[in-house]
């Protein structure tokens, strides 16, 4: 969608779609500085941000989606690891230029990790530059 990721923010590794939700597998880059101030990394979170964008986009848009709200973040425990993101859109009415969705993050095992609930994703006004 013309955003430049660089390497500390390609943490997301594969992403599986259906109507309303995706799910993606998902880890902090090593490229990500590690930092213990975060319990949450961002690196790891923009990943999951990602799997929201993949769970309504086909690969031909470009124009990107951009975060613009989250209405709760609860965690959990610290993630480790390799993670999977399960993203759902939000019932009801789907804007053309923002949507709403849940997210749950789990390891490997299953465990939940992390859940984000009306995380709100806005479309940007042209492609970007």
């Amino acid at each position: 969608m013309g955003l430049e990721y660089g390497p500390a923010f390609q943490g997301l590794l594969e992403l599986w779609r259906g109507d309303t939700e995706a799910l993606g597998r998902v880890r902090s880059p090593a490229a990500a500085p590690a930092s213990p101030a975060y319990t949450l990394p961002p690196a790891l979170l923009d990943a999951c941000f990602q799997v929201v964008v993949g769970a309504f986009c086909s690969g031909d848009e470009t124009t990107p989606w951009v975060p613009v709200e989250i209405g709760s973040l609860r965690l959990l425990r610290r993630p480790t690891g390799e993670l999977w993101c399960e993203a759902r859109l939000a019932p009801g009415r789907r804007l053309a230029t923002r949507r709403s969705a849940d997210l749950r993050l789990v390891d490997g095992a299953g465990a939940p990790i992390a859940e984000i609930t009306g995380f709100v994703v806005q479309r940007l006004a042209g492609p970007a530059a």
